[in-house]
């Protein structure tokens, strides 16, 4: 029985996910996905927007955001404007204030409003994509997505400006300020550098891509590696094997090490002055 003559009948199926992963097995929506969705297609456009605002995940009318992708793909489809618009809204609520969470410490309202917009565009150009499947993982691991193109964003906004002299970071390491610092728990001297100029003078002193593998590694808080291939590390986030990430970051406590030691022999000096 295919979709439309399910539909006539008073079933509704959820279209089966087609792109395939790197081993040739399409993609597959958990069974609790599948059963909120054939709910969820049943319900009218009031009522399947009451439950879309619902956001207690033990509620039993709750819908998760992998649902919500599919229901606004359909009424995408469907042309039922009002449908997606609603959707769209909640499941924004859901994930702006996270995006915005991670990328709070540039510190540069223009530019995180940039990055926040970057990140919803490439949302949205997938999700709403119906001439393709490049959406079909949100239906999948949703989460694992969003933070895929945040980091993506995150970084794209590290890499230096037109006219960078090498003498300054950009805006973004710029931005990292005390809460990177204080979150750096596990590099010894990136918790040394306590405020802001001396983060950006440190950060300056990288260079891509290792400076955006320290970041994500230090501040995001990227695995370097996982057996789990749902998990977005940074070795996947570069192709790179785990070995050349590790020293890369190597390279990098070497080099900040190196330019702390620098700092304090010139601290001494204009104290003896």
């Amino acid at each position: 029985m295919n979709h439309e003559t399910a539909e006539r009948q008073g079933l509704y199926f959820p279209e089966p996910l087609t792109h395939r992963n790197k081993k040739g097995k399409v993609y597959q929506r958990l069974g609790e996905v599948d059963s909120q969705i054939q709910m969820a297609l049943a319900l009218e456009t009031e009522e399947l927007q009451a439950r879309s605002v619902i956001t207690d995940q033990t509620s039993p009318e709750f819908l998760k955001e992998e649902c919500l992708v599919y229901l606004i793909r359909h009424h995408h489809k469907e042309g039922n404007r009002q449908c997606v618009n609603g959707l769209t809204e909640s499941l924004l609520r859901r994930c702006g204030t996270w995006i915005k969470g991670q990328l709070c410490s540039i510190r540069d309202p223009e530019l995180e409003s940039q990055g926040y917009a970057d990140v919803i565009a490439m949302l949205f150009e997938r999700i709403l994509d119906l001439d393709s499947d490049q959406g079909d993982f949100l239906q999948v691991r949703f989460w694992v997505v969003l933070k895929s193109l945040t980091v993506q964003t995150f970084s794209d906004l590290l890499k230096p400006h037109p006219g960078y002299d090498g003498e300054d970071v950009d805006a973004v390491g710029q931005g990292v300020g005390l809460r990177a610092a204080s979150t750096v728990v596990s590099s010894p001297v990136e918790t040394e550098v306590i405020n802001e100029s001396l983060i950006r003078e440190a950060l300056s002193q990288l260079e891509e891509p290792i400076r955006s593998a320290y970041l994500l590694r230090h501040y995001i808080g990227l695995q370097i590696e996982d057996q789990n291939p749902a998990v977005l590390t940074i070795s996947r986030y570069f192709d790179k094997t785990p070995r050349t990430i590790r020293n890369w970051l190597t390279k990098a406590d070497r080099c900040l090490a190196e330019w702390r030691t620098k700092e304090r022999r010139d601290e001494q000096t204009t104290k003896e002055y």
